[in-house]
């Protein structure tokens, strides 16, 4: 993961975490005030919750008026149906007499009002939900033992208490309303109007009945409401500080790490580690979303990484020179730019042998799928002699031949005596010895075949030791990434360089540190 995916990943986290600290607290706040709150706002409107109940019942009874009025006026589509009408009454009426049992019992007896029942009124059910959410505060704070959590518990089934007051009285007053409707509608031939009119009457007459019972509801429980109402849209203004707060968190961090990260940056960075000639950064070879090693945009490749071959041509060997490629860390291009540079070259009519020595990643053989076939690791470890027959031509172009890894069992073997330590008092041992004897045999065979051998070795590690492959080339060449190379490996191969232990060496810069797939690269040589 390069540094700019990491950055992202900390302040969507930070962000994340912020928010649900926020979310928390303003649970908590909410649990404590509603448990302060709410029955002083029933205790307010308590000398006259009828009042507010029969209120509530003739805003049900209006909107049902409305939409009669509609449907008689053609102002809606659909049919008035007295069957349906009827229906719909008695279903409401089975519905309300099924809740009463849930709230006839003792008050300290914790009951569940389903949510299964099909509840028209949006307040009754809304009130049902608080009622059920406060039945489970009381139970939760029932099990504790503190003095605050008895006191809150006391309250909570005060809360309860006025609730299911509530809902009974909604229950009650339109109860009442259903029964009046129902018993007006199954006496419609008695009336002598019509069959919407009487729905119609006998809800208008329902409507000003209630309104000779109301008086003014009292400014105190208004205010409580409206203290409700300021509370539930305060959230906003909370989350979005702690969505503010959660960008400005990790700040601190990414600028103290800015200071003290190894990574490279800029072309600066670079320019100060070492006097290399270097690719600097120009526009995408392709699209990697879109890449598949068949579909190559062959004239832009070519052209695009044109510099690197000119400079190429200049080597002194005039047959199978030997190109190395490594970088710092796995996943900065190296194994994407290894093969456009060797499509490129074989499309020139070049002869291309492509060797993969990344005995960790492995991504070259993957690439080319050569997992199954034989390859370096056969002939390290003495499986067979001849380089050549291990080779595999590419389907992209004749002139390509592919050479992977080899067969994981001599991969292992090969892999673990390259990590061995050689013994007390000697740089290297036995082992390592034949496997460069080895190597060098297979380097001799393989160039005899090609124009360009190009060698993808692996990252800079502590682990294996690389230099005797950077030593067999006639050219090196280190890939880096923005944000992501390390600026000690860069220092090495800078030191191999100043000790005149490398042949020709470039260093490719990859400039999209902001993408995590494989980007593509730079195509100017600077002298």
């Amino acid at each position: 993961m390069s540094e700019i995916s990491r950055y992202k990943f900390l302040f969507a986290g930070s962000v994340i975490v912020c928010l649900f600290a926020a979310f928390i607290y303003r649970e908590i706040e909410f649990s404590e005030k509603t448990t302060i709150d709410l029955p002083q706002f029933v205790s307010a409107e308590a000398s006259n919750d009828s009042s507010v109940l029969i209120r509530h019942s003739i805003s049900v009874l209006r909107k049902r008026a409305g939409r009669l009025d509609s449907i008689k006026s053609d102002q809606d589509a659909g049919p008035y149906s007295l069957e349906k009408a009827t229906a719909r009454y008695t279903k409401e009426l089975d519905v309300l007499n099924a809740i009463k049992p849930y709230i006839t019992g003792p008050p300290d007896q914790f009951i569940q009002i389903p949510d299964s029942f099909e509840l028209t009124d949006s307040t009754l059910r809304n009130t049902i939900r608080e009622l059920n959410q406060a039945q489970i505060r009381r139970q939760t704070l029932l099990s504790k033992q503190s003095p605050e959590d008895k006191r809150r518990s006391a309250t909570a089934s005060k809360n309860i208490s006025a609730l299911t007051k509530r809902v009974s009285g909604i229950i009650s007053i339109r109860q009442t309303d259903v029964e009046t409707i129902l018993n007006s509608l199954r006496n419609t031939s008695k009336s002598g109007l019509s069959k919407i009119d009487v729905e119609l009457s006998a809800i208008n007459a329902l409507i000003r009945q209630h309104e000779n019972l109301t008086p003014e509801i009292p400014q105190t429980s208004q205010s409580a409401q409206a203290s409700l109402t300021s509370k539930n849209s305060s959230a906003v203004p909370l989350y979005i500080g702690a969505a503010l707060l959660g960008l400005l968190l990790p700040l601190p961090y990414i600028l103290l790490a800015a200071g003290k990260t190894d990574l490279i940056r800029h072309l600066a960075d670079i320019k100060k580690i070492t006097a290399i000639p270097l690719l600097t950064p120009a526009e995408v070879i392709y699209d990697q979303r879109q890449f598949t090693l068949e579909q190559f945009t062959f004239a832009p490749l070519i052209k695009r990484l044109n510099p690197v071959i000119s400079f190429f041509e200049t080597l002194p060997a005039e047959k199978g020179k030997i190109i190395s490629l490594t970088c710092s860390n796995a996943r900065e291009g190296r194994t994407f730019f290894t093969i456009k540079l060797a499509v490129a070259l074989s499309l020139l009519n070049k002869k291309v042998v492509l060797v993969d020595l990344d005995l960790q990643n492995a991504f070259l053989t993957k690439d080319f799928q050569l997992q199954k076939l034989s390859g370096v690791s056969d002939f390290l470890a003495g499986g067979t002699n001849d380089g050549p027959a291990l080779l595999t031509t590419s389907k992209i172009s004749p002139n390509l031949n592919l050479l992977g890894l080899g067969s994981p069992d001599n991969l292992k073997q090969v892999t673990e005596l390259l990590n061995s330590d050689p013994p007390a008092g000697q740089v290297t041992d036995a082992g390592h010895s034949v496997l460069h004897s080895r190597f060098e045999q297979l380097l001799f065979q393989l160039k005899n075949l090609c124009d360009y051998l190009i060698i993808n070795c692996p990252p800079v590690s502590p682990d294996i030791d690389i230099y005797p492959i950077l030593r067999q080339a006639d050219s090196n060449i280190f890939v880096a990434r923005y944000g992501y190379s390390s600026k000690n490996k860069l220092n090495w191969f800078n030191e191999l360089n100043l000790n005149n232990l490398l042949k020709r060496p470039l260093v490719v810069v990859n400039n999209m540190a902001q993408l995590d797939f494989m980007p593509g690269f730079l195509d100017v040589l600077n002298d």
